[in-house]
């Protein structure tokens, strides 16, 4: 048995239309005889979406063609072959065996062969196998990015489905607020009602005990309801439900007046307030009842973290559009950590007020929601030990001398 026996396939040339203009060599028993004048689409057939035409002019083309799968009538049924095509100056270059691999070594096998088409084969041979190496690397890149894109579809898919899982959880969490919040705040109201009628009207007949236990009823019970508030309003605010009945007024005329009612209040610790505005009246479009609540926590805090016998002041100016309310004190100050949780909802700072009062951990988060409502900001400087100035602006409408 000679060397090429061991080699099964065919090798032909053809011109672009596909008929046969050489047959190198052939050990496939075909029913349509594969010979010179032949045309190769009487002969093969397509497996899928090719012909054998198309073969050709791809080949024509590309200069190359591997991998290309055609069937042919042979003598027991019919043979599924692989080819590979390959342009030269004058004609097509066609090798067909079983299978890719076998159509790589069945060229490698032509090289042997003394005529024109050696120095074809010869030259593209290692260009073939470069090429299918290529398709491989690149076939196994695009099956491990398949993979990789299978697994984002997944995560993100995962993703969609806890955050419409934590957005579920967070309405629920915020419906319970509110009507836990709404459900506590008239029995809490009554009680301090009542504690401060009796402390009012039976003092005289009260023990320093009974008057003391009273008192802690009392700012017990206020602390609390001021902590319910909180909660209704952050409950409609993160719902979306807050309203805003905005009016035109004066800002000046209504910080004048808060002042004098919270310097009352923080007389109780000994602390004054002072307001330093200039003669100019500032007017702005706002929610006033939303705008005073802003105020009053920041007095309220400043008055808590102020040392007894001290002083805060309130500044009113205006600046490029805006009416700025400043809060300063002199008090205990904020470190750079707890700057940080200021205006984050439940984030208690780390330190109680001058006389051991407590927070809620959300008046900040709700001063900042409804200033920002507003269209304004809100900002903060602070040091440790040296006081804080909050500050809040809001759109200006016009100023009167």
């Amino acid at each position: 048995m000679n060397r090429e026996q061991n080699y099964k396939g065919c090798a032909f040339t053809c011109d672009i239309f596909g008929s046969i203009t050489e047959v190198i060599t052939n050990s496939i028993p075909f029913k349509v005889a594969l010979e010179r004048g032949k045309n190769i689409s009487h002969i093969f057939s397509s497996i899928f979406s090719g012909t054998p035409l198309t073969l050709i002019l791809e080949a024509k083309s590309q200069g190359i063609i591997v991998d290309y799968p055609l069937q042919a009538e042979v003598t027991n049924g019919v043979q599924q072959l692989s080819f590979i095509a390959i342009a030269m100056s004058n004609s097509i270059l066609v090798v067909g065996a079983d299978n890719q691999r076998e159509a790589v070594e069945f060229c490698n096998h032509l090289q042997e062969i003394n005529n024109e088409q050696t120095n074809y084969i010869r030259l593209i041979s290692k260009e073939i196998l470069a090429k299918r190496e290529k398709q491989n690397e690149t076939e196994a890149l695009l099956n491990k990015l398949t993979l990789l894109n299978n697994d984002l579809i997944n995560l993100q898919r995962e993703l969609t489905k806890k955050n419409m899982e934590l957005e579920r959880l967070n309405e629920m969490k915020n419906r319970f607020l509110g009507m836990a919040a709404h459900d506590l705040r008239n029995p809490l109201g009554v009680i301090q009602t009542y504690a401060m009628f009796i402390e009012e009207e039976a003092a005289n007949v009260l023990t320093t005990r009974q008057r003391e236990f009273l008192g802690i009823i009392s700012q017990t019970s206020s602390f609390m309801l001021h902590l319910v508030e909180d909660l209704l309003d952050f409950s409609k605010i993160e719902a979306g439900e807050i309203s805003l009945n905005q009016s035109h007024f004066s800002i000046s005329a209504s910080i004048a007046r808060w002042v004098e009612i919270q310097n009352t209040l923080a007389k109780r610790k000994g602390i004054s307030i002072t307001l330093k505005t200039p003669k100019k009246e500032y007017f702005i479009t706002a929610d006033e009842s939303k705008i005073e609540q802003v105020f009053v926590n920041l007095i309220s805090n400043a008055v808590k973290f102020s040392y007894p016998q001290n002083s805060i002041e309130v500044l009113l100016s205006a600046k490029k559009g805006m009416v700025v309310v400043t809060v300063k004190d002199n008090g205990i100050g904020i470190s750079k950590e707890n700057m940080e949780k200021l205006f984050k909802p439940f984030q208690r700072i780390e330190y109680l007020g001058t006389m051991g009062e407590k927070g809620s951990g959300l008046g900040l988060s709700i001063v900042k929601r409804i200033v920002e409502g507003h269209k304004g900001t809100i900002t903060v400087v602070s040091e440790l030990g040296k006081g804080s100035a909050f500050s809040f602006s809001i759109p200006l409408n016009k100023e009167v001398n």
